[in-house]
Formats: structure tokens, sequence, C-alpha cells
């Protein structure tokens, strides 16, 4: 957790840069303050903006920061104001490009492009794009010169369905998702291991009786959990590009609050929850900020269970498990 002096530092800074904004574009390549270390601030590959391992979630600020980022000469960047340099460690490229225009065609088209911090950029002969080899594929990857030394990386576009915009590994992500989702239902439902499994989550004692290998059934269970949570891994991984101590922990607890919004037991009830909770959260930070985004999610699970206690979905399967036992 970042140290009381940490924070005061990093509020004064804000104050700073608040007051230098408001006399135009911070000359951040002209200033030449003495270097005072390092304070934890970091930017992620994924354009994430860290401070002492914590992500900074107003991007307000983060603009703030972008506004006064300068990389100089010997490749390091730093926070510069007219009173102090610091240090930021950049994981590739300081900025991502995310989105693109095309305006005419032939030798008068033109590429403009706006970064994940709302730089506006148009290519060309003073930001130039460049491309560097990526260790491992061997692939191209194409940064474009924003200002000063300081570079985007180009990510791919987003794909358009209708009105709405995915990311393509998002939309990856959606994709595989859903498959496996259908295929897990189809497991459950349609064959005898699937069967099995319900039989034992209904009644335990009744599934041995009828013959059920319940301890079999367990660990079979157990390696399909696995294999999803496997699965789900690999996934989000693609999408963060960066294994942490932390790995996952946010899908973790949003996937919790999806299947009991949509109902435990009820596989189109988890897939209906995640839709609802994503469409709900994404119109929160809009409208008010991440600050209060997780705070919305769990009002909204704790309204969905008290009129619905087993979820939009869940009822049935309460219903089908209150009767099983008291025919028991």
């Amino acid at each position: 957790m970042p140290t009381d002096g940490n924070t005061n530092r990093i509020a004064g800074l804000e104050e700073l840069l608040k007051a230098q904004a408001s006399k135009g574009p911070a000359p951040v390549e002209d200033w030449n303050p003495p270097y005072c270390g390092d304070i934890g601030m970091r930017i992620r590959r994924d354009g994430v903006w860290l401070y002492q391992g914590s992500p900074i979630g107003r991007m307000a600020l983060v603009k703030l920061f972008a506004g006064v980022l300068r990389k100089d000469a010997d490749g390091r960047h730093y926070l510069v104001t007219p009173a102090e340099r610091v240090d930021v460690a950049v994981e590739d490229a300081p900025f991502l490009a995310v989105e693109m225009e095309v305006r005419g065609s032939g030798p008068a088209q033109s590429l403009t492009f706006r970064t994940n911090v709302d730089d506006i950029v148009a290519a060309g002969r003073e930001q130039p794009f460049r491309f560097a080899v990526e260790p491992g594929s061997g692939g191209l990857k194409p940064y474009l010169l924003v200002r000063g030394r300081l570079e985007a990386l180009v990510k791919g576009p987003p794909v358009s369905v209708g009105p709405f915009l995915f990311r393509p590994e998002h939309l990856l992500m959606l994709v595989v998702a859903g498959g496996s989702a259908a295929l897990l239902y189809w497991t459950l439902h349609h064959t005898r291991f699937g069967l099995g499994i319900r039989t034992v989550i209904d009644h335990r004692r009744a599934a041995q009786i009828v013959g059920v290998p319940v301890n079999r059934v367990l660990m079979l269970a157990f390696v399909l959990a696995s294999a999803i949570g496997g699965l789900a891994g690999f996934l989000i991984a693609a999408t963060d590009h960066q294994i942490t101590p932390m790995f996952g922990m946010w899908a973790t607890t949003k996937g919790l609050i999806a299947m009991m919004l949509g109902g435990l037991g009820s596989v189109p009830g988890a897939i209906l929850g995640g839709i609802a909770l994503g469409v709900v959260e994404a119109h929160t930070q809009g409208l008010f900020g991440p600050q209060v985004r997780d705070l919305v999610a769990w009002g909204l699970l704790f309204a969905v269970l008290a009129l619905w206690p087993g979820g939009l979905m869940g009822g049935r399967q309460l219903s089908q498990a209150a009767a099983v036992q008291r025919r028991v």
C-alpha cells in the first residue's frame, strides 16, 4: 500500500499539474528540473497506469500525468514538472492507438489516430510509423510517434457489430466463452456424466442408493472445473498480457456475481448475469466513474437476490431441488 508520504506527494503532483494545465500544454521538453527518484509509477503494456502497484482508476488524473510525460535520449521515461522529475517504468509503449479514422483515398489518403489518453495524432512526416520485431513471435509491431520521443503502439482497430465496438481479443474471448458454455450445458443435460453430476448435486445419498459412483463423478467434475478454469486463465492472460499475484482475481469476483445474478446451477443464467453485469458496470463507469462501479455491482446482486433468491433463472432449480428433498 502507498505510504502517507507518497500519497501526499502524488496529491501534490496532481495539484501542480492542474494549475499548469490551466495555462495550456506543458512545455516538458524545455523543463530541466532536478531528478527526484522513483515514486512507483508504471505503465503496463495494456496502457494501464499503476501507482505503487495499484491501478490509477481516475482517467482525468491519468491524462494529467500523460500530459507531462517525457522520454529522454537515454530511453527512460519521466514525469516532468517545473520543480521535479521522477521515473516512470514503461513496459512497452506509454500510449496505445485505439481508434483510427481514414479519410480520402490514393495519395491523398490520411490516417488519424486517437490514443487511450485522447491524444489526436495525424500520421505523416512529423509523426511517422516505425516497426519493431516482437520477441518470440517474430511478428512486426507498429508504433506511431505522438510527440517528442513518446510513441503509441497501434492496436488492431475495434470490430464493429451494429452499434457495438469490440476489441478483437475481447471478441475472441466472447466467442470462446460462449462456445465453452454451450458445450458445458450439453454435457450437463445430454450425457450420463452430466446426469450423474446433477444427481449428486440434488441428493448425494440418493445418488449412492441408485448406484451412481459418487466419488468418481466428483473427481471428474473437479477435473472439468479445473479445465474450465485453465481456459479462463489463458483467455485472461491473452487479454492482460501479464501474470501477477492477483492475476484473475477481478474475473473470479465478477464471475461469482454473474453466477449468483443468473442463478446457481443455471448455465444460461450465468451468461445472462454476466451480460447484465457488464452492461450495468459500463454505464455506471461512464456516468459516475470507476470509483462506484464495484459498489453498484454488489448493490445489483443484493437487490436481485432480495427479490429473486434463486437469481434471475435459478428459481426453477431451487424448486426442483426442494421437491427432491421432500420426496427423499
